[in-house]
C-alpha cells in the first residue's frame, strides 16, 4: 500500500514531456491530474477515468471557458476525442522541485515509459 501523499507505484516509471501555450517544452516524472493516477473526461454525457498508465499522448485541440477539447492517443496508438475541464490540475516533479498546470496552460502532453 502506498504511503499518503505518497506517489502511486503505476507512474513511477512515467516521463513527461509538456509543451505549454508558449511553446516552451518542460520535462519531470511522476505525473498525476487532481491528485489521481487517471485524468477525468467527458465524450458526450458519460464520463470516463482513463489511466495514465494508458496514455501516450495528450493534445489539446481547443479551450472554451469551461472546457478543454482533447485528443488522448494511448500506448496501443488508439486515438479519441474528449471533454476535460479546463482547470484540471496536473502535478509532476522535476530535479529542481514540482511541477504545476492545468489543462488549459498547454498544447501537448507526451508521456514515455522508461
Amino acid at each position: 500500500m502506498a504511503e499518503p501523499g505518497g506517489i502511486p507505484p503505476e507512474i513511477r516509471n512515467i516521463k513527461v514531456v509538456v509543451v505549454d501555450k508558449k511553446g516552451v517544452k518542460h520535462e519531470f516524472r511522476n505525473p498525476t491530474c487532481e491528485g489521481l493516477s487517471y485524468l477525468k473526461v467527458r465524450k458526450g454525457e458519460l464520463e470516463y477515468s482513463i489511466s495514465i498508465t494508458k496514455i501516450k499522448k495528450i493534445e489539446i485541440l481547443e479551450t472554451g471557458e469551461d472546457y478543454v477539447k482533447i485528443r488522448i492517443t494511448t500506448i496501443d496508438n488508439k486515438k479519441d476525442t474528449f471533454e476535460a475541464s479546463p482547470g484540471t490540475f496536473c502535478i509532476g516533479q522535476s530535479d529542481l522541485g514540482n511541477v504545476t498546470f492545468t489543462l488549459k496552460d498547454v498544447k501537448e502532453i507526451i508521456l514515455e515509459r522508461r
